[in-house]
C-alpha cells in the first residue's frame, strides 16, 4: 500500500505542533499508537522535532505513518526525509519544497485557503492539498475548492472537533488533521489523548459506514 493510500486509510491524522520535549512527543506518539491513530505529523521546528520523527518511526514501525509539517524549503525537505518522515505538509505552497519532494518521490501536501491558492497549486501539479485553517470558511468552502481542482485529494486541518469531522468527510475530505483538539492544554495525559483520539476515530468510522450503506 502506498503512502497516499495509507493516508486515505488513516482518515484521522494527529498533528503534534505544541512546544514539547522529545520525551513528551514520544509519550504523545505512544498514546496515538494505543488509540490507535494510523498517521501523525510532527511540526518541524528544529533538531528536537527531527529526533522525534526518527524515534516515532522506530517505535511505530509499520503501524503508523509519521510525517513532518512546517516544511518550506529544499533543506527542510531533506532534513525531514533524513529523519524518516514519510510524508510532508507545508503551511503554504512553495516551489522549492514541491520540486524537492518530487525529486525524492515523497508525498508533499501544502496548505491553502483561498480559491486562487488552490488553483495555482493544482496547476503546478500538487496532488494533495490541505484546507487550513479549515474552520475559517468551513466544509462548504471545501466543496467549492474541490469543484475547482478536479483530481486533487483534499485534507482538512485546524480547530476541528470530533462532531465536526464528519462534515468535512461529507464535503469530500480524505482525512482530517487535528492538533489542539487532541492536545488541548499543558496538563494533558496519555489517557486524555487516547480518549479524544478514539472519539475522532468513531466519528470517522460512522461516515465510512454511511458511505457503504
Amino acid at each position: 500500500m502506498n503512502i497516499i493510500d495509507r493516508i486515505f486509510e488513516a482518515g484521522i491524522i494527529a498533528h503534534i505542533r505544541r512546544d514539547l520535549s522529545l520525551a513528551e512527543m514520544v509519550e504523545v506518539g505512544d498514546a496515538l499508537l494505543a488509540s490507535p491513530v494510523f498517521a501523525t505529523l510532527v511540526a518541524y521546528v528544529g533538531e528536537t522535532s527531527l529526533a522525534a520523527i526518527a524515534r516515532l518511526r522506530e517505535r511505530a514501525g509499520q503501524h503508523m505513518l509519521v510525517g513532518a509539517s512546517n516544511v518550506l524549503t529544499r533543506e527542510d525537505v531533506d532534513a525531514a526525509c533524513a529523519a524518516g518522515a514519510q510524508f510532508l505538509l507545508g503551511p503554504y505552497f512553495t516551489t522549492a519544497a514541491y520540486a524537492r519532494s518530487r525529486e525524492l518521490g515523497v508525498v508533499y501536501a501544502p496548505g491553502v485557503l483561498s480559491s486562487a491558492e488552490a488553483i495555482e497549486a493544482a496547476a503546478v501539479g500538487a496532488r494533495i492539498l490541505v484546507l487550513a485553517p479549515a474552520e475559517v470558511f468551513g466544509p462548504e468552502h471545501l466543496q467549492n475548492l474541490r469543484r475547482l481542482t478536479p483530481g486533487v485529494i483534499w485534507l482538512a486541518a485546524g480547530d476541528i472537533s470530533p462532531e465536526q469531522a464528519p462534515d468535512y468527510a461529507r464535503a469530500g475530505a480524505a482525512g482530517v488533521i487535528v492538533d489542539d483538539s487532541l492536545i488541548s492544554n499543558d496538563s494533558w495525559t496519555q489517557a486524555e489523548i487516547i480518549t479524544r483520539a478514539r472519539a475522532f476515530q468513531r466519528a470517522w468510522v460512522r461516515i465510512a459506514d454511511e458511505a457503504q450503506a
